[in-house]
């Protein structure tokens, strides 16, 4: 026992001087966040007062870690047997972390937290691949080591240190009656400067690993804000009728063919940087500028996210924003409609990006709307302009190449019209391009020479990261050359915007987001600069619009799109949006003239300025706004409830569903496991089949929705055996120690399936928290295509 003692109180001596040493390389890290944050966002309010938070917060904390870890140590003594080299490793571990998490901070201007936990392993790789692993970034590392044991060996000679232990238990014992761990302001700023990256990072994935999905979608508070047209089905609320007419389709000529689509999505395109405002950043891209001018140019548009994953279902398919902490992409598939799907027995699709197509499930998307050709093979001579530093992929310039290249070889005898979509990349971090000492050097040499225009200090400070924007202008230059070349320029509609706004300059929040649009085309009658605000989601409607209108191409009737098509004077409503943060939440909100930031309010101009405002009436209102956007979302695109299952496959596939069974059971009472159907469903050459039931469960309180079974399907044959699960929806409002309807939507695709014969389905409710079913009324449908 007295040895123990001993080993304790040795233990704390030896803590006292590794809590100062750990907060000392915190203070340093810390410092070096700040300025180097304050250095890259000159315009962000910053104040010397965030800088001592955040210090105190790590104070608390380098204390709070050290006796955790010198509690670990004295309880596994018999473990741990080098107790010194056990604190020294577990500290360098932690505080190059922490130095890792700054470091991404300071790239991507947000902490990180929960979002990493939607990317696969590849996807992770590619992403810290792309981030600043220079031998500059491991030399920092190795200078945070040397100074932690520096101080240490000082701090260690200093008695007063040792003997501050007192001190240093008050502050434990404090840690837990004060909140440091996660620092909540109403300024989104002080937010990402005070907390602690560490702590942020786990308790924001502690959350996200225990949250409780809300199975209870209230949709009877839905109105018309957020939708593209008028509702007419209250269980499919985005449903609506495909406007006949607009504005957009007069600006316009005829021709007797259909045109060519070209969608060209440029990575982080700023409306700052092209047309009205180039001037402020040295006018970074002249060609886009002369293309704007003579083109039907619309400055003010909204993304609907702060990072690329939505913007192909944004753009291509006007889909809500998926599910808080999820991407569209990487859910099983709604049903939903979208430009290539529409038009895919008129058009040709293409789809060409530098990045590997699994990244964020892209090709899940494109092979969903049966997409033609996805770019997969590169001809060796593309090979040349892959750099170690450019981890991302092919840059752009290869991009519109590879094109041309499939242009004059493998598609030449194509009759059809192209309907082309490119995602560019070298304008993202790192900023690797082909050429690049050489483009660096002359656009240094520029910017030099050119008046002192608003930004000229920033951009020249920043000219890498800058110069990609003027390397992505030059490749779009040579790619209308070459088209102009070859006569493709001829009855095309060139559609050019930016994934999201830039990263590198933003003055105001909103500016994340706002990106131009730029449509091009020898068929317009003008060329218009329209200052109304419009969003991403408004370009597959004024699309579909003019090929209905000036083409005669057949259009379904009934659409479920948000967006509702692009606004063509300031007269028109203004934008009700929802958009979503890096972190896959919906933290955003444009409604009408105000926009709120997360917490902060502001008042929004025609031209998309801010002034803030404070107004906590206000803020409630429009939180309850995105509760109730989150909750229409979730709903549609979780429960199949985007368009009806029988006008999709009416629309796409041009058949109708048969009915396969029907059995309605009275009560259930029995163990968790109850098989609906007492036959098995023998199923033969079937493509589609859906399985809905519904059904009344008893429950006592809204805590017993958790409890409730799940609906599941075995698929079973000769050679494979495979499961469908489908969670219950609640049906109207719930009511406690009551009868609760519910409903359960299962849709399979046997088509991509192998092995596709015989299938047999046994659909059955089962509890998996092993509780007794407790159902009545049980009516099943089954449905199919063959």
């Amino acid at each position: 026992m007295q040895n123990y003692k001993n080993r304790l109180r040795l233990n704390l001596f030896f803590i006292s001087p590794l809590v100062y040493t750990i907060f000392i390389i915190f203070v340093i890290l810390r410092i070096y966040e700040y300025f180097s944050f304050k250095f890259f966002n000159p315009n962000s309010s910053l104040k010397i007062g965030y800088l001592f938070g955040g210090i105190l917060i790590d104070f608390v904390f380098s204390n709070f870690l050290q006796f955790i870890i010198g509690f670990c140590t004295s309880l596994f003594n018999f473990i741990i047997l080098k107790r010194k080299l056990f604190f020294h490793i577990m500290n360098v571990i932690i505080f190059s972390v922490y130095y890792v998490l700054i470091e991404i901070f300071i790239i991507v201007k947000e902490p990180l937290n929960e979002v990493i936990f939607s990317f696969s392993g590849e996807e992770i790789k590619t992403i810290i691949g792309g981030s600043n692993q220079s031998l500059f970034f491991y030399l920092k590392i190795i200078v945070l080591v040397f100074l932690y044991f520096f101080f240490h060996f000082i701090l260690n000679k200093i008695k007063l240190i040792k003997r501050s232990i007192i001190l240093l238990f008050c502050t434990f014992f404090t840690s837990f009656f004060i909140s440091f761990t996660y620092y909540q302001s109403e300024k989104n700023i002080a937010n990402k400067i005070v907390n602690n990256k560490l702590i942020y990072f786990i308790v924001r994935s502690n959350e996200y690993l225990n949250r409780v999905d809300n199975l209870n979608y209230d949709i009877s508070k839905i109105n018309s804000d957020f939708l593209g047209g008028v509702p007419i089905d209250p269980n499919y609320p985005l449903l609506h009728r495909l406007a006949s007419n607009s504005e957009f389709v007069s600006m316009f000529n005829k021709k007797s063919s259909p045109p060519n689509i070209v969608i060209i999505i440029l990575e982080s395109l700023s409306s700052d940087f092209i047309g009205k405002n180039a001037n402020n950043f040295g006018n970074l891209m002249p060609f886009l500028d002369s293309l704007s001018d003579l083109s039907l140019y619309f400055p003010n548009v909204i993304s609907t996210s702060e990072k690329t994953y939505n913007v192909l279902p944004a753009i291509l398919a006007s889909t809500p924003n998926s599910p808080e902490y999820s991407i569209f992409q990487e859910l099983e598939f709604p049903n939903h409609l979208s430009l290539i799907s529409i038009l895919k027995k008129k058009y040709f699709s293409r789809f060409y990006c530098g990045v590997d197509i699994e990244f964020n499930k892209m090709n899940n998307f494109l092979k969903y709307h049966k997409t033609n050709y996805i770019v997969h093979s590169w001809e060796k001579k593309f090979n040349k302009n892959f750099s170690k530093e450019n981890i991302w992929g092919y840059p752009d310039e290869d991009l519109f190449n590879k094109s041309i290249v499939d242009d004059r070889t493998i598609f030449k005898n194509i009759k059809k019209p192209f309907l082309d979509v490119f995602l560019t990349i070298s304008t993202h971090y790192p900023y690797a391009f082909p050429n690049q000492k050489y483009i660096l050097s002359q656009f240094i040499d520029e910017m030099k020479k050119k008046n002192n225009f608003r930004h000229k200090k920033f951009i020249l400070n920043n000219s890498k990261a800058y110069s990609s924007f003027r390397y992505l202008d030059q490749c779009l230059r040579l790619y209308f050359k070459s088209l102009k070349k070859n006569g493709k320029l001829d009855n095309t509609i060139f559609i050019i915007t930016g994934d999201h706004g830039t990263e590198l300059f933003n003055q105001y929040e909103i500016d994340k987001f706002k990106v131009p649009i730029i449509i091009y085309s020898d068929l317009l009658k003008f060329h218009k600069r329209v200052d109304a605000i419009s969003s991403h989601l408004d370009i597959l409607p004024s699309l579909l619009c003019l090929l209905n209108q000036n083409y005669y191409i057949k259009m379904p009737d009934l659409v479920s799109f948000m967006g509702s098509g692009l606004r063509m004077n300031n007269q028109q409503k203004k934008l009700n949006q929802v958009i979503s943060s890096y972190d896959h939440l919906n933290n955003y909100l444009i409604y009408k003239d105000h926009f709120l930031a997360k917490k902060e309010l502001f008042k929004i101009s025609d031209d998309l300025k801010l002034t803030k405002l404070v107004d906590k009436t206000k803020i409630k209102y429009l939180n309850d706004k995105i509760k109730q956007y989150t909750s229409l979302s979730s709903y549609c695109i979780l429960e199949n409830k985007i368009i009806p299952f029988d006008l999709y496959y009416k629309i796409i596939y041009n058949k109708k569903y048969k009915f396969l069974d029907y059995q309605i059971i009275e009560e259930i009472s029995n163990n968790n496991v109850y098989n609906i159907l007492s036959d098995t469903i023998h199923l033969k050459d079937i493509s589609i089949l859906k399985i809905n039931v519904k059904l009344d469960y008893f429950l006592k309180n809204k805590k017993e929705l958790g409890t409730l079974p799940i609906l599941t399907c075995s698929i079973n044959n000769k050679n494979l055996s495979i499961w469908k699960q489908a969670n219950p929806l609640l049906i109207g409002e719930f009511k406690a120690n009551s009868w609760n309807k519910f409903d359960f939507f299962i849709e399979i695709d046997l088509n991509n399936l192998k092995h596709h014969k015989n299938f047999d389905i046994i659909p059955f409710l089962w509890n998996n928290k092993k509780l007794h079913l407790n159902a009545r009324n049980v009516v099943l449908k089954a449905f199919y295509i063959e």
